[in-house]
């Protein structure tokens, strides 16, 4: 499939990296100069250089030919702006990354859809959305819900306590029940990190981030066997109330928990203060001892570094795990700093950019997929797909599939009820299934599904 992206920040450098791997045929549109320069020679892209509302540069980049245009500058304006020359190119679906709230509330009196935009990306939303989800499931370090949040794909890190530490998949059904699957570890061998999709001999190690499938109504079991307790959050302390602190406070808020903010700039806490009802908010910096004192960081159940700059959420987030924060979620909005704060071992790390490339990424491919998670950093996704009528899977057994290696199903959805796949397992059309697969297999179970990608 021919794709134009508009913008060559992070977010867009990520896109094209991940479509370019899928085999679709990708231009990308900057006015930066260093910036298309850089994506140039890392990619195989066709890489222009211009103002990306500019008829002419998007004629440059092949427009006329492309069936999606992802618009992804740091404007919503703009961003906009492409999506109407696109509607008159006839490209056939359109993506804005718009941020103001003013284009999307119901009430907006400019309308996206009549603007020629046909799907909107929040990068605050999705990002909040992450971070709630890592707020209600005790422990874990990266969440995904599907099959509307009746299932759920949780990450763990494996300490030397945990009672599945040092016991091979054959032995772990012992401590859970059916409905709870292992479907990947991620191991640090060499000083480097790999992801696997572990069969009945692998072991869990101490020190491997695992994650299990499970239905939601079973995650309870999953937690003593990695050694943790479902201890509900009371107290949530956020430093930084940059757009998604203050939207995660406003939704702690409405969960009736006790939420206070550190904020060093005073503009920003009497917004923050003005904003919210209920929350208390401290004007200070979280690596303040005195500040931290004040905040009883101790005390709190869910600490948040939600600030602007990278370095001091770290160092927020050390402070606060020092001080005895039960547990600590990190933003880092720099991708190529995740591995290196997720290395420290801190508690979860969220990336808004790498977020908001998994949102944009389902709108990619053509055919039923209903959700997608990216997972490991990008190494790997899990989606939940539907077999369409006469897709290579549909009414096989799966141990009759040829099914590429470093991919499982690890559920199966028909109607209301959720299966626990076998080789003896039939997917019929229209069951929905949620795949893990290793980021190199991707196309390959994408077309056993029907899901057409890298086509036309």
């Amino acid at each position: 499939m021919r794709v134009l992206i508009v913008g060559a920040g992070a977010v867009g450098f990520h896109l094209a990296e991940k479509l370019c791997q899928e085999g679709h045929d990708v231009s990308v549109v900057e006015r930066d100069g260093a910036r298309i320069r850089g994506i140039g020679d890392r990619l195989d892209v066709m890489a222009i250089e211009g103002n990306g509302a500019s008829a002419r540069v998007l004629e440059r980049a092949g427009i006329a030919d492309c069936r999606m245009v992802i618009a992804v500058t740091d404007s919503d304006e703009m961003n906009i702006i492409v999506c109407m020359v696109a509607r008159e190119y006839g490209v056939p679906v359109k993506v804005a990354r718009i941020r103001n709230p003013d284009y999307t509330e119901e009430e907006a009196v400019l309308k996206l859809d009549r603007l020629g935009v046909d799907r909107v990306i929040n990068p605050e939303r999705a990002t909040v959305s992450a971070m709630r989800s890592l707020m209600e499931l005790p422990g874990a370090v990266e969440v995904a819900d599907f099959a509307g949040g009746d299932i759920v794909l949780a990450g763990f890190d494996i300490r030397d306590e945990a009672p599945i530490a040092g016991r091979t998949l054959e032995e772990i059904p012992q401590f859970a029940s059916e409905g709870v699957l292992i479907v990947a570890i991620e191991r640090r061998e060499g000083g480097r990190r790999r992801l696997l999709v572990p069969r009945g001999g692998d072991s869990v190690r101490s020190g491997d981030r695992t994650y299990f499938l499970v239905s939601r109504d079973l995650v309870p079991l999953i937690l003593p066997m990695v050694q943790r307790r479902a201890e509900p959050v009371r107290k949530v302390v956020l430093y930084g109330a940059s757009r998604e602190g203050v939207m995660l406070a406003r939704e702690a808020e409405e969960m009736r928990r006790q939420v206070l903010i550190i904020e060093p700039e005073e503009d920003r806490a009497e917004r923050a203060a003005a904003e919210l009802s209920g929350a208390t908010v401290i004007r200070g910096d979280a690596v303040d001892v005195d500040v931290l004192t004040e905040a009883k960081v101790g005390e709190a159940d869910f600490f948040v570094a939600a600030g602007d700059e990278d370095q001091s959420n770290l160092m927020a987030a050390l402070m606060a795990k020092r001080a005895g924060a039960d547990r600590v979620m990190t933003v880092v909005r720099e991708p190529s700093h995740v591995p290196v704060v997720d290395g420290i071992g801190i508690g979860a790390v969220v990336n808004p950019r790498l977020v908001t490339v998994g949102e944009i990424l389902r709108y990619v491919r053509s055919g039923p997929l209903l959700s997608l998670a990216q997972v490991g950093r990008g190494d790997a996704e899990a989606a939940e797909m539907m077999a369409v009528e006469g897709a290579p899977i549909a009414g096989r057994k799966l141990r009759d599939v040829k099914f590429p290696a470093g991919a499982l199903v690890g559920a199966v959805i028909r109607g209301e009820k959720t299966i626990v796949p076998d080789g003896n397992t039939v997917i019929s059309s229209g069951d929905k299934a949620i795949v893990f697969s290793l980021r190199e297999v991707v196309p390959a179970v994408a077309r056993l599904f029907g899901i057409a990608q890298g086509e036309g």
